[in-house]
């Protein structure tokens, strides 16, 4: 949800060499599940919503919202009931 990634992912680090200067090596890369390097050409969204910054002047997120939207359509998941039990720090199963 959202648009297009900026097609800049890589991990890198950076060494100073000295006189102000700083040496940037590629550290890690990251891969699509069928193997593609997501480097140079970004991620698509499933659902493309661009984002309008007159919207975020007014303290409003319209990508925020329309991922509200798309959640709200899907069932509420069902958890375990978890309580606290006296005598433990931690919760506990019912």
């Amino acid at each position: 949800m959202g648009t297009r990634t900026a097609r800049q992912v890589l991990g890198n680090a950076n060494f100073p060499v000295g006189h102000g200067f700083i040496l940037r090596l590629p550290a890690a890369g990251w891969y699509t599940w069928s193997g593609s390097i997501i480097e140079g050409s970004g991620v698509t969204p499933d659902i493309s919503v661009p984002l309008q910054v007159s919207t975020l002047r007014d303290g409003k997120d319209n990508e925020l919202d329309a991922a509200i939207a798309v959640a709200a359509t899907f069932p509420t998941p069902v958890f375990p009931s978890i309580t606290r039990v006296a005598g433990h720090s931690t919760p506990q199963r019912r």
